[in-house]
């Protein structure tokens, strides 16, 4: 029997409300059609902010500095996969093919995002020339790389001051 703790059915979705745009509805649908026996949850803004109070309340300060929603839902991204394990998607990806393939590992999967020249390697300090994106990630329960992400974006909200520009 193998104990190792695998990526648990759950596809965790979000947007500012329940009612989410028809533009996005079909990316939504392709998700749960290909991956049907996934639990597949959409959260609203007020239910972000709700997860992170009941499950991880010592970060609501960092949730409550962030201004935008696409900042809060990274964040909150971020703290529902490392607390229940599962997959992250934004609403607008599309899923062409069933994603368990990659619930049958440990590890912690992220996307890249785009590959970097050289130059901006060196810029940005980057050890490897990828730059990953948030856009669809998983993770088992707990897992400390996904911890370490959080505990990077607390201490990044805690020494930057958070302003608006439009």
């Amino acid at each position: 029997m193998d104990h190792r703790i695998m990526i648990p059915k759950i596809i965790h979705q979000s947007w500012e409300t329940l009612d989410i745009p028809a533009h996005l509805v079909p990316f939504r649908q392709s998700i749960i059609s290909v991956n049907p026996t996934y639990d597949v949850r959409l959260y609203d803004s007020r239910m972000r902010r709700e997860y992170i109070d009941m499950h991880m309340p010592e970060l609501i300060p960092t949730f409550d500095k962030l201004m935008f929603g696409v900042a809060e839902t990274d964040f909150w991204s971020m703290v529902a996969v490392y607390v229940e394990g599962g997959f992250y998607a934004d609403l607008d990806m599309e899923c062409l093919k069933p994603i368990d393939i990659f619930a049958t590992t440990e590890r912690a999967l992220l996307t890249i995002e785009t590959k970097v020249m050289p130059q901006r390697q060196r810029e940005l300090g980057y050890e490897l020339p990828f730059q990953i994106a948030t856009c669809m990630f998983g993770a088992p329960p707990r897992h400390p790389f996904v911890k370490a992400f959080i505990d990077r974006m607390v201490e990044n909200v805690s020494v930057r001051q958070i302003t608006h520009t439009d």
